[in-house]
């Protein structure tokens, strides 16, 4: 009984060994067809290698075949990728979907979808929601190619094609229905995405936003928004920003502390698109102490800089504010760690001058203030400037007076 277990156990292992052997052999040789190829490809020698790989036909592996079609993909040799895609006689869902995008990426819309009828043809590789995708996006870009992108939509959406709502699929035709106010749809696939907690990235929870504040307004907005977080969704300012730009646009200025709060709440730190939003809003409708206070706060919320533009329209904010001065727009920008250099300096004596409610005593009063403070370093090319460009050019008593002070 020993004897003939030991036989068995030599047996097995000498059955194992030839297995593995085998499968050696195998993945050698298919390495080797494929190593032969992938040198005509990268040697630009295309018709020995279809010529090669026409003989070796389904010897090589999908996965194979798609190394060597993205090998053509990052050559930009579309035309010949083709030729490669059509001598494979079993292209998997892999081949397909780079098959299309390289097609897509170069413009071949037509040879993209010809690509996808193909996949159609069979059961393995039909009605893939990815390739569908990517024709989607791709054509939604040209607006005359409208009646296409929305037959495809249907196409995908309709139940008896048995296509899996993926949350890219419904990412994209979000985007696409908010394209063409098609709001009431673009809400039915966002609904969609929130049943099933899909993925939400950043794109989709703006797409959300717009499309609440369309249909919905703004209570159900901040509500959904207040849903995300709750769910550990991170917000961006980009989406709060949003909703700031549609509370000026519809003059729903009593809403903004309550968003303002909500980012605070959802610790989403203001950026300068906020800033801007909220300064030049207040500015127009000439609330400039609303605009300090406002940027005031935004600093406490973590707001770290201001570009140019914004500087600008802080500096004409508290300007412009009658119980601010001069010495006030400097303490603050220099509070928040700003410095008085050329361009800001620039930027208070050009609206100075050009505001049209500051007499020249003011006017003068604001030179002396930056000429003469030892905290600054003054730039006297500004004032030559102010006087090209402002009025002070046709005030001869006004440039007399301010060449006195600084010149």
């Amino acid at each position: 009984m020993l004897r003939f277990l030991d036989r068995t156990r030599v047996f097995s292992h000498r059955h194992a060994g030839s297995i593995i052997s085998s499968l050696v052999s195998t993945i050698t040789v298919r390495h080797g067809y494929f190593r032969i190829a992938h040198e005509h490809i990268n040697n630009k020698n295309y018709s020995e290698a279809f010529s090669y790989l026409e003989s070796v036909g389904d010897k090589l592996s999908p996965k194979e075949y798609t190394v060597l079609l993205r090998r053509f993909c990052d050559l930009g040799n579309t035309k010949d990728a083709l030729t490669l895609y059509n001598i494979y006689p079993r292209p998997n869902i892999i081949m397909h979907r780079t098959m299309v995008q390289m097609l897509l990426r170069v413009g071949l819309e037509k040879q993209a979808m010809t690509v996808i009828k193909e996949m159609n043809k069979s059961s393995e590789t039909k009605n893939d929601i990815n390739v569908f995708t990517s024709m989607i996006v791709y054509l939604s870009r040209n607006k005359s190619r409208k009646d296409e992108v929305f037959e495809l939509i249907d196409f995908v959406r309709d139940p008896k094609n048995n296509f899996e709502m993926t949350p890219v699929f419904l990412n994209a035709i979000a985007k696409v229905y908010l394209r063409y106010n098609r709001l009431d749809e673009s809400k039915q696939a966002i609904d969609k995405i929130l049943e099933n907690d899909g993925e939400l990235g950043e794109y989709t929870v703006s797409y959300i936003v717009e499309v609440m504040l369309k249909t919905d307004g703004f209570p159900e907005t901040i509500n959904v928004l207040q849903q995300l977080h709750s769910k550990q969704i991170k917000l961006l300012p980009s989406q709060f920003n949003i909703v700031l730009h549609h509370c000026f646009r519809h003059e729903m200025l009593d809403k903004i502390p309550e968003l303002l709060s909500f980012m605070l709440t959802a610790n989403v730190i203001p950026d300068d698109f906020t800033a801007s939003t909220l300064i030049q809003g207040y500015n127009r409708r000439g609330m400039y102490k609303t605009a300090i206070d406002t940027y005031v706060k935004l600093v406490s919320m973590g707001l770290k800089t201001l570009d140019a533009k914004n500087i600008r329209n802080l500096v004409r904010s508290v300007l412009t504010n009658e119980d601010y001065d001069v010495e006030n727009t400097v303490k603050i920008l220099q509070d928040f760690g700003y410095k008085i250099d050329r361009d800001v300096q620039y930027t208070i004596l050009y609206d100075a001058c050009n505001l049209g409610n500051l007499g020249n005593e003011k006017i003068v009063s604001i030179v002396d203030y930056l000429a003469n403070n030892p905290d600054i370093e003054f730039d006297q090319d500004c004032t030559r400037t102010v006087y090209e460009y402002t009025k002070a050019k046709d005030d001869d008593e006004l440039w007399k007076r301010i060449k006195k002070t600084c010149l």
